[in-house]
């Protein structure tokens, strides 16, 4: 009696992907002042929270998200990148029978089984490990926005506060100013 062959295929691949995702938010200014103006108040602003000045874009890194601000046009965009190397392993196991005709061999065999059931499987596997890590990365960059968007508005409100100012003192002599920085309400008293 004779006996099947039993094949053992493993293999492995690795790859490296660069993923990516951006979003983008528009900053919503008042016209209080000029463009130009108002976008030399937003840019000092901006300044004093981290940013630096790059390529006409105020820009901030964190981790691995970029942060860029355009002052005149107000809008953000937050980009990242990163590099996944992933692995994969993938075996089969086949038993040939003793009987095969002899014009399949062992090593035809082998190939076989590795073109048809491995590399499909490596693939899927690697396009799964993939996409967890364009999900990883696009949860990272969301809550990233939440943040950003909170620290934003508060700039925004900055500016136009400041804004506001120089716009009443144009108009007269500013008598008086209350502001509560806890409310964001602002008082400012003009005498024309």
């Amino acid at each position: 009696m004779s006996r099947g062959y039993r094949l053992r295929v493993r293999e492995s691949l690795t790859r490296v992907t660069h993923v990516g995702d951006r979003a983008e938010l528009q900053l919503e200014l008042l016209n209080v002042l000029p463009a130009e103006q108002m976008a030399e108040l937003l840019r000092d602003e901006l300044l004093r929270r981290g940013f630096r000045p790059d390529k006409g874009q105020l820009v901030r890194q964190k981790d691995d998200i970029t942060v860029s601000a355009d002052p005149l046009t107000g809008l953000v965009r937050l980009e990242s990148q990163k590099e996944v190397q992933a692995t994969v392993t993938a075996q089969e196991d086949v038993i040939l029978p003793a009987n095969v005709s002899e014009d399949i061999t062992v090593t035809k065999a082998k190939e076989v089984l590795r073109v048809k059931v491995l590399e499909p499987n490596l693939d899927k596997r690697l396009a799964e490990t993939v996409a967890e890590a364009r999900a990883s990365l696009a949860r990272q960059l969301e809550a990233e926005l939440v943040n950003l968007r909170q620290e934003l508005d508060q700039a925004v409100n900055r500016v136009t506060a400041e804004a506001l100012k120089r716009r009443a003192a144009q108009l007269g002599a500013i008598k008086h100013i209350t502001e509560d920085q806890a409310s964001g309400s602002l008082t400012i008293v003009v005498e024309v």
